[in-house]
């Protein structure tokens, strides 16, 4: 007998042509090693109901039930882990795309800084393709040694833009490259499934897949030691390996056969020091944020009570919900008050969060139009303004720019 040690296990993630069906060719499941995903914890659950019937015995007696509706469940937890080469996607691409509706895209071009001012924000001239909104990573620049890093540009124009958040340490002396080369999501109302697999040691134990996964919920942590983030959701089923030959062909998913796991699997990228990057508020760089949490609710559900199906025949939703919270030393500065001043009137602001600080490892979230909520304050040895989950709203009825996501 063998047992199962918790840390011989490999994730992969694929996304699913159609929903409940099991990428494969001809029955033969095409799971590869750049399917591969660096994680935490995996779980993938069964779940058969028993309905008892609800008749009288004339005893205290349960009499024997019957098997009722049938269903999976799934989560995992993971560091956040850019490929680590700016401009491609991730390893948790298809959990990306399950969260967000639909595939990313790389995003590229380039500026030539020729100008920044030494101001709060700071204003970059430089020839350029940009847009609002647009995320560049800055290189190379002297003098005024804050243009450099990750920023999220306003104000944008043919000769130059501004950079949310900044503040000028020195005059601009020469240099400096934006560099537009990243991996960005945008929302969209669709809903991706996927298949999720754990492949565990020895090959003798139950290997599962989750088929026919959405995503339910997705949270990104910010302040900790590691950045990491959660997934969870529903799917069709958890077939394992040890009962595929008594599966019937729904729980088989459009396979033939249960496959082995991939010989040789690939990741990319290393973790991000989850204290590491930058957020601004209102346009206002923030400095003494504690923690910060982005969470995600998609709505995404499985459809269960259709009648003659013991299993979910497809997905549905309702209106996704963005939020942020995050905890911030209270002080007497400008940037505080102004969040005192936004929370009680309710205006809606962008909230750029980046973690990271080196091209190919950076991790972003813009949240748009946040309506701030009310701080309660936390007494240890320094004042704490703990803001709770505020939400982020679209910019109107077909923009659907209420979150976007960049690997830079």
């Amino acid at each position: 007998m063998s047992y199962a040690l918790s840390r011989l296990e490999h994730l992969y993630l694929q996304v699913e042509t159609t929903y409940g069906q099991i990428p494969n060719t001809t029955g033969t499941a095409t799971v590869a090693n750049a399917n591969a995903c660096r994680f935490i914890k995996f779980v993938g659950d069964t779940r058969a109901a028993l309905i008892d019937r609800p008749d009288k015995t004339g005893t205290r007696s349960l009499m024997v039930g019957v098997l009722g509706r049938k269903q999976g469940a799934w989560s995992t937890d993971m560091s956040i882990a850019p490929n680590g080469v700016a401009g491609t996607a991730p390893d948790m691409d298809p959990l990306m795309q399950m969260l967000f509706g639909q595939a990313g895209s790389a995003t590229s071009g380039s500026a030539t800084i020729t100008a920044a001012t030494n101001a709060t924000p700071i204003v970059v001239t430089a020839a350029n393709t940009f847009a609002n909104g647009d995320v560049v990573f800055i290189s190379g620049a002297t003098g005024n040694t804050a243009v450099n890093g990750v920023w999220c540009l306003t104000a944008v124009s043919g000769t130059g833009f501004t950079l949310v958040g900044s503040a000028g340490n020195g005059a601009w002396v020469s240099g400096g490259t934006a560099s537009r080369v990243a991996y960005k999501y945008t929302l969209s109302d669709s809903i991706v499934s996927a298949s999720l697999w754990s492949f565990r040691q020895p090959s003798t134990i139950d290997q599962r897949v989750a088929l026919g996964s959405v995503v339910s919920e997705a949270t990104f942590q910010l302040g900790q030691d590691v950045a990491q983030c959660s997934f969870n959701g529903e799917a069709l089923w958890t077939l394992s390996s040890n009962q595929f030959s008594v599966a019937d062909v729904i729980q088989q998913g459009g396979l033939t056969a249960f496959p082995t796991e991939p010989s040789a699997p690939v990741t990319n990228g290393g973790m991000i020091a989850g204290f590491t990057g930058k957020i601004a508020v209102n346009g206002n760089g923030v400095a003494t944020i504690r923690t910060a949490t982005v969470r995600c609710q998609t709505t995404n559900v499985l459809v269960k009570d259709t009648f003659g199906s013991y299993y979910p025949t497809s997905a549905e939703a309702d209106a996704r919900r963005i939020s942020v919270q995050f905890s911030i030393y209270e002080d007497d500065s400008a940037t505080f008050q102004n969040l005192l001043t936004i929370a009680h009137s309710k205006t809606p602001v962008q909230i750029p969060l980046f973690l990271g600080t080196v091209s190919g490892s950076i991790f972003g979230l813009v949240l748009n139009n946040v309506q701030i909520a009310a701080p309660t304050r936390e007494e240890a040895r320094r004042y704490s303004g703990n803001f709770p989950e505020s939400v982020a709203h679209g910019s109107s009825l077909t923009t659907r720019d209420e979150l976007t996501a960049w690997f830079i």
